[in-house]
């Protein structure tokens, strides 16, 4: 920035950086390092402490590049100290250094306001704290070098210290200048191990490819019908969907995505619809028990053709839904009560003299299975029927000679009831017509 005063003024600024920021910040920590100026903060502390604490998907993008390009050189220059001789190696202090301090200000020690007040104190603050430049230099000798001697910069990670002198250090570029003792008389200390150097790139670059995984998977779930795969579930497509929101603005490429996955929900929400309205009547007619199967006569309203259609249509959606197992289960259900109906009745001409040779028990479970299905079945219909039929004629020979026609009369009744239609019922009720004839007759004789 720059500016200009016209006499007196009071001003304040505030300094503040996007993500986009960081490749800048390190090309200026080379040339700081390269003009041996003085730097306000730590650069390399700063990407650290962004790749330790931050996990948004943009500042990962952004700082993985410059991370690794960091490390490497910071490692291409431990490993030049190795080749030449230097053996000594320890664990850094963390909390060594004014300009680490300052991306770790300790709240008993320091305010939260001065932690990026820079490395050097204006004259102004200098006066206000009553402190002449030889107490800065002091407070700063006490609280440990974390600068290079030589250009100035940071030693965040590595720094190389020499038996010669205690408050002199460098960074691994520049270990062979700062005194003319063998490298081999130096030690470096170093802030991580490389096991966690490693661990640290892994997880920035695992956020900062989530993107592109992200793409790939979107790619692969919209282009399964295609190749004649399975397609995803609905509950991936809406994880990818929720999963994008994380993910930069910037990346046009992502929204476009993410709009085509939530045009594939929008394609399957009318099915869903249609199932939802089908398993609720299957559920609002569903008797409470199998003693309430047994006696119910409700018609349901859902039939094997309109499960059936709509697990066809569900082939042709892009992302499989959550109710199409609920229909899929109900239909080989479905499936499998008719099986055992073929199984038993093989030759639907003769039902009715098939029936007559089962087991009560049997037919009796095979109606309340059938019936605890809530479906239209044209098996369920006719064994119903027959069954009917079946213990209606069972009662015949039941009937009291005394109450003949009274007996006659209420079967007739409950055949009409039950529209039940065999020879044995004509019979019957021919036998009613001619005892209500009779009986008239001998009323009137009377």
């Amino acid at each position: 920035h720059g500016g200009f005063n016209m006499g007196y003024n009071v001003a304040e600024s505030c300094n503040f950086a996007l993500t986009d920021w960081i490749p800048w910040g390190l090309m200026s920590d080379r040339w700081y390092r390269q003009l041996g100026r003085a730097q306000v903060f730590s650069h390399p502390g700063l990407l650290v402490s962004l790749a330790q604490n931050s996990d948004t998907v943009e500042t990962a993008m952004w700082l993985l590049s410059d991370l690794e390009r960091y490390f490497a050189l910071e490692q291409q220059g431990v490993q030049a100290l190795i080749a030449k001789g230097l053996t000594a190696r320890r664990r850094l202090e963390t909390t060594a250094g004014i300009l680490t301090n300052m991306l770790s200000a300790n709240a008993e020690n320091e305010q939260a306001n001065t932690m990026l007040d820079g490395k050097r104190l204006c004259a102004g603050r200098m006066k206000s704290s009553n402190m002449s430049m030889q107490d800065i230099r002091r407070q700063r000798e006490s609280q440990g070098q974390d600068e290079c001697c030589i250009c100035l910069g940071s030693t965040f990670l590595f720094l190389v210290r020499c038996s010669c002198s205690d408050k002199r250090v460098s960074c691994v570029a520049h270990a062979h200048r700062m005194c003319s003792c063998p490298v081999t008389s130096k030690t470096l200390e170093g802030r991580f191990s490389d096991d966690e150097i490693t661990q640290l790139v892994s997880d920035v670059r695992q956020r900062a490819e989530r993107p592109a995984i992200w793409t790939c998977q979107v790619d692969h779930f919209l282009g399964a019908s295609a190749r004649g795969d399975k397609p995803p579930h609905v509950r991936a497509v809406q994880r990818l969907v929720a999963e994008a929101e994380a993910f930069p603005r910037a990346l046009t490429f992502v929204w476009q995505r993410q709009e085509e996955l939530k045009n594939v929900l929008k394609q399957g929400n009318s099915w869903v619809t249609q199932s939802k309205a089908i398993m609720a009547a299957v559920k609002k007619s569903e008797p409470k028990g199998r003693a309430a199967a047994k006696e119910t006569n409700t018609e349901p309203s859902t039939s094997i053709a309109d499960i059936q259609k709509l697990i066809e249509e569900a082939s042709e959606l892009k992302a499989v839904p959550d109710e199409l197992e609920t229909l899929e289960a109900l239909m080989a259900s479905v499936m499998a009560w008719r099986e055992r109906i073929r199984e038993v009745l093989p030759d639907h001409v003769r039902w009715c003299v098939e029936l007559r040779k089962l087991d009560d028990a049997f037919l009796r479970q095979l109606l309340v299975d059938g019936r605890l299905l809530r479906v239209q079945i044209p098996e369920l219909r006719k064994l119903a029927y027959e069954s009917d039929l079946r213990a209606w004629i069972f009662s015949l020979p039941d009937i009291p000679g005394c109450c003949a026609l009274a007996r006659a009369v209420e079967l007739v009744k409950d055949a009409d009831d039950k529209k039940l239609q065999s020879p044995e019922v004509d019979t019957v009720r021919r036998a009613m017509v001619v005892a209500e004839t009779t009986r008239s007759r001998v009323q009137k004789a009377r």
